[in-house]
């Protein structure tokens, strides 16, 4: 499946009928979500997804609103309830405080993408027909010509925009190599991702979002600190609430920009498996040494999840394996001896020593452990073990300046 966007021209008159289909949407959800805590709240189990979708049909003779919105978008809606109450029970195992899907605010004015799965528009003549709407739309592309499976509807920063997943055939090598190319990656907050291949190469990718993300904060900050100083409401403070906005979304989009081309980096290099720490961001965060150091702020502005979550449908996109390893201790031990480090690394140590003479980066140190971690659990995988590349990166990386102790060290 692949996305492609383009702008929406809707007529003043379309405008209110789209939001009006929005407010129905929220309706939806919010009927569907207090439903769902109710039956929670009382001991009941929750509806499956096809309990809501009968309930909808039930629902909708009562409600003359929801019958104006295409039945496959109404679908779309209890299904995303379900989606939503599943990943919360999956959540409630790992965090006990974590709070179930809430309502939806039908008064904020916010704009609730509507979504058609399957069926609910048409392309004719330069004109997109949306749940019986005609709407002018601007594309270079043939989109009318696509086999599309899904659209979308959204409004951001004052513009109507309409997204499309379409189905593409996957292009087939036509010789599969025989060796597995494999490329082990290790996340972190300095750098985005250090990763080290099967044959030998290592990559450094700078972590560009958090940049992005303290420069935007920083605007943001005086932006705030301006309007705490006015009457909520008054012109001022309206005008400081549509620069903080402009600047959130554009940090935002300069953010996923800059993701989307590191992902991007990293599966343009034909790897037939990728193998990442399962680090563990949320537990990291709420640390309370942690957040003593800011370092939980370091994990927020650098969107690990986010970029592992668009390394993951890309990768399926060209049938790449990702796969996620416990990371445990992979910083503090030696990749050179695969025994730990007399000394421990602590997080401000960004090098570590492994012999005499011998120093390296410890995001290396960490991404060569977790390849030799995935090699021992998968033999059968047809790739080369650490040993056959370990000394050709080591010299290659070699970071060893002058004969100083460093932490971490092995007494040799």
């Amino acid at each position: 499946m692949k996305t492609h966007g383009f702008r929406l021209f809707p007529t003043p008159e379309q405008q209110q009928k789209l939001i009006a289909l929005s407010a129905t949407s929220k309706e939806i959800w919010n009927h569907f979500v207090r439903m769902q805590n109710a039956r929670i709240a009382t001991g009941e189990s929750a509806w499956t997804a096809f309990d809501m979708h009968k309930l909808l049909t039930q629902e909708k003779k009562s409600h003359a609103s929801w019958q104006q919105l295409n039945s496959k978008a109404g679908q779309r809606i209890t299904s995303a309830v379900d989606f939503a109450f599943r990943s919360y029970v999956q959540l409630r195992k790992k965090d006990k405080a974590a709070q179930p899907p809430q309502p939806i605010d039908i008064e904020s004015g916010r704009f609730y993408t509507l979504v058609f799965n399957q069926s609910g528009w048409s392309f004719k003549n330069g004109v997109v027909v949306i749940n019986k709407l005609p709407l002018v739309y601007k594309s270079r592309l043939a989109v009318h010509e696509m086999s599309v499976k899904e659209l979308r509807v959204k409004y951001r920063n004052g513009k109507w925009l309409c997204d499309i997943c379409v189905e593409e055939a996957i292009a087939q090598p036509e010789q599969m190599t025989i060796q597995n190319k494999v490329l082990a990656i290790d996340m972190g907050l300095s750098k985005l991702a250090t990763a080290v291949s099967s044959n030998g190469e290592v990559i450094h990718l700078p972590n560009k979002a958090k940049k992005i993300s303290v420069y935007y904060g920083r605007i943001i900050g005086e932006l705030q600190s301006k309007q705490a100083t006015k009457t909520k409401y008054s012109r001022t403070w309206r005008y400081l609430q549509r620069r903080k906005r402009f600047f959130f979304n554009k940090k935002n989009s300069q953010v996923k920009d800059a993701l989307h081309v590191q992902s991007k980096r990293l599966l343009d290099m034909d790897h037939n498996t990728i193998v990442v720490g399962d680090i563990q961001v949320k537990k990291l965060m709420e640390k309370q040494a942690n957040k003593n150091r800011k370092v939980s702020r370091s994990f927020g502005r650098s969107n690990l999840s986010m970029f592992m979550d668009m390394l993951q449908y890309k990768a399926i996109a060209k049938s790449v394996n990702v796969v996620r390893v416990n990371e445990w201790n992979t910083t503090q031990i030696n990749c050179l001896t695969g025994k730990m480090f007399d000394q421990k690394v602590e997080l401000s140590d960004r090098k570590v020593m492994l012999s005499v003479g011998l120093v390296i980066d410890r995001d290396l140190n960490s991404a060569i452990n977790i390849y030799r971690r995935w090699h021992e659990n998968h033999i059968a995988a047809v790739a080369p073990p650490v040993e056959s590349f370990l000394s050709t990166v080591l010299e290659r990386n070699n970071l060893f300046k002058e004969p100083i102790p460093l932490v971490g060290s092995q007494r040799l």
